[in-house]
């Protein structure tokens, strides 16, 4: 994960914006752990525009059927962070993912 905070000097607006890679097999409570801390940074507490991107190998999708997806997408919304893509990014001839998204407050972006 690598977080950025851009401050424009016209209007002092704040933008953080963060990447974020989890690898497919990696331990998803350690994921969950090192994200609630970086969203619990006072960096996040202010008034802030923030865009989080990234492959979170978690399938959006799951969301009614896997516990830790359920969590992951509590720990988003719950942080005001809303996915800007709601349909399927990754697309095979037998399978449909979610797992490549952008988390956002900011109200008038959609990625659909």
């Amino acid at each position: 994960m690598c977080f950025i905070e851009i401050t424009t000097a016209r209007n002092s607006t704040s933008t953080v914006i963060g990447s974020v890679y989890k690898p497919p097999r990696s331990e998803t409570a350690l994921f969950f752990d090192e994200l609630k801390s970086i969203l619990n940074n006072k960096i996040f507490l202010k008034n802030k525009n923030i865009i989080i991107m990234g492959d979170f190998n978690l399938n959006l999708l799951q969301y009614n059927s896997n516990s830790q997806i359920l969590n992951f997408l509590s720990l988003m919304l719950s942080h005001g962070l809303y996915p800007a893509i709601n349909k399927p990014s990754r697309i095979t001839e037998s399978t449909s993912t979610l797992i490549d998204n952008i988390f956002t407050n900011i109200d008038n972006l959609n990625c659909n």
